[in-house]
């Protein structure tokens, strides 16, 4: 049975009225819909609207644990102490990022070589594999002269990236095959990830309040919690394994793990032989690429 148009009114304000009496958290202006039939979008603008119905195939009446109303459903209400124990987590964060930028910084303006004018553009932290060609080019030519201010350079970055949990790591292991060969360069790889990994499991477990505080994030939390208990016995090769397979992504697990009873010691060697893999594939490329001496 094709689910019924949004209903047209004259008051302006009435797409904003909640439904039936109900308290709305949200209010959503009237979009013209010419019929159900004719706009494949009206079921779901219907849900935005209203909630959800026992026709709905997203939600129906019988999960409970799923319905709520409107757009609440993706936003959950707090309540005023636990908004503030979020915002100063976020707050908390902010600061060591930008902390930790300044390190990053620092770093490479002590460590990095004095570069001519036309090298400068190649340092970037590459996103592309045209970057990641400069960006080899460039380590290489100051690769045997300066070995150690290159190598803190490398690693510092690489920590720095995987602590916030930001892009460019596979990058930088195939640039690590490049630049040192695939023996060290996969050695390293695995050590930056999983000692990255581990720091960004320390800044969870410092913010562990503010997560729990958060209902989705807690809902995710006893879920996860249940599964590592049902692997307590063989727990050290279930986190491989999840390390190993895309699914939860790896900064899931960064975050989750501290409070689910996981150390920091099989933590740390469950991370570093469950990329292995990948860091393998990685460093094997960059060894092969066709880079530009």
């Amino acid at each position: 049975m094709p689910p019924e148009a949004l209903p047209q009114s004259s008051d302006p304000d009435a797409s904003s009225k909640p439904r039936n009496g109900s308290p709305s958290l949200y209010s959503l202006r009237t979009i013209p819909v010419a019929s159900a039939s004719h706009s494949p979008t009206s079921p779901r603008l219907e849900e935005l609207a209203h909630g959800p119905n026992e026709t709905s195939s997203l939600l129906s009446a019988s999960d409970n644990q799923r319905s709520y109303t409107g757009l609440a459903k993706y936003m959950p209400a707090l309540d005023p102490d636990a908004r503030k124990l979020v915002f100063r987590a976020g707050l908390k964060v902010l600061l060591l990022f930008i902390v930790g930028s300044i390190v990053l910084g620092g770093t490479l303006w002590v460590a990095l070589p004095t570069l001519d004018e036309a090298d400068r553009p190649m340092l970037r932290i590459p996103k592309s594999f045209a970057q990641l060609q400069d960006l080899n080019t460039l380590l290489k030519k100051y690769r045997d002269v300066y070995p150690y201010r290159i190598f803190i350079c490398y690693t510092i970055t690489y920590l720095y990236l995987q602590a916030f949990s930001l892009p460019g790591s596979m990058y930088l292991s195939i640039l690590g095959g490049a630049v040192w060969g695939v023996p060290r360069a996969l050695l390293l790889a695995c050590s930056c990830v999983a000692t990255g990994a581990t720091l960004c499991y320390l800044i969870s477990a410092a913010l562990g309040p503010a997560l729990l505080a958060v209902p989705s994030w807690r809902a995710r939390l006893d879920a996860w919690s249940e599964k590592i208990e049902a692997q307590r016995e063989n727990l050290m090769s279930y986190l491989i394994v999840i390390r190993i397979a895309p699914f939860p992504p790896h900064w899931v697990v960064n975050v989750l793990c501290p409070h689910v009873g996981i150390g920091i010691p099989r933590f740390w060697i469950s991370t570093f032989l469950g990329i292995m893999g990948v860091s393998v594939i990685h460093t094997t490329i960059g060894g092969k690429f066709n880079f530009a001496p």
